[in-house]
């Protein structure tokens, strides 16, 4: 069952790819990429590149990965792709 659960995810987050968001940035860091974690307004999870400026503020960013259970994605403002690096 977690599998199925680990893989419907996936598939549901992936159909986002190409998607431009609204995403609420945390002031938490991500523990595995040392980038900032932060959910879409449909609870979608999104790590990014960005700034402690960022924190708690909606940005705009273009999904375009899957990365460990995240989105990664283009934030807008600041220019960063994330799916360019490792």
């Amino acid at each position: 069952m977690r599998a199925l659960g680990v893989r419907k995810k996936s598939e549901f987050c992936s159909s986002f790819l190409g998607r431009r968001v609204s995403v609420l940035v945390e002031e938490k860091v991500d523990g595995v990429s040392g980038f900032r974690r932060g959910f879409s307004r449909n609870y979608l999870p999104v790590i990014l590149l960005a700034g402690t400026d960022s924190s708690n503020r909606e940005v705009d960013v273009e999904l375009n990965g899957w990365r460990e259970g995240w989105l990664t994605g283009i934030d807008f403002e600041r220019g960063t792709d994330l799916s360019a690096r490792g």
